[in-house]
């Protein structure tokens, strides 16, 4: 019959309690951007939002307005990591567009990334699309960047996006 010690099994259960903190709270979180909120880049300007996990995650914003009613939003452009690894962009388009159909991101005369539509709100709906290295590098090195939609009536419409800080602002995001 083994016998039975209680300083051995108090032991045992301290080491595994420490190993259970160090696993629960040990664990690296995604690292959150050292930008501030309302910080300019040029034509990009940092929003920040709580995630899922109430955590703080910011990203770069751009949005454009109508040049008639400039409190009108035509469209919001934003690019950040979105808790990840990997460089997104989240297209807020306005009502009209063609769903089926998604979204592209043409730099130059080159198309880029498709944007695919996940959901319509009240004010707008949302179209993500996957950003490459190459495809920042595109969007850095050309004048003229846009998002091509299709609208409902099978028109394509091509929204202007600016790259003027955005170099800068992806650093900061990092």
């Amino acid at each position: 019959m083994t016998k039975f010690s209680t300083s051995k099994a108090l032991f045992a259960i301290t080491g595994a309690a420490l190993i259970v903190l160090l696993v629960v709270f040990g664990r690296s979180q995604y690292v959150e951007a050292s930008v501030k909120e309302g910080e300019k880049f040029d034509d990009w300007i940092v929003a920040c939002e709580k995630d899922t996990n109430k955590k703080q995650l910011c990203f770069l914003s751009q949005v454009l307005s109508s040049k008639e009613d400039t409190k009108h939003k035509v469209a919001e452009f934003r690019i950040g990591y979105f808790g990840g690894k990997d460089l997104k962009m989240i297209q807020i388009l306005p009502f009209g567009v063609n769903l089926q159909a998604g979204t592209s991101i043409i730099s130059g005369k080159e198309l880029l990334a498709p944007g695919k539509f996940t959901t319509c709100q009240s004010f707008g709906c949302i179209a993500v699309a996957d950003l490459s290295k190459g495809d920042i590098e595109n969007i850095l090195s050309n004048a003229e960047n846009s998002v091509g939609i299709i609208s409902s009536d099978a028109k394509q419409t091509n929204i202007l996006m600016s790259n003027k800080g955005l170099k800068e602002g992806l650093e900061a995001l990092k």
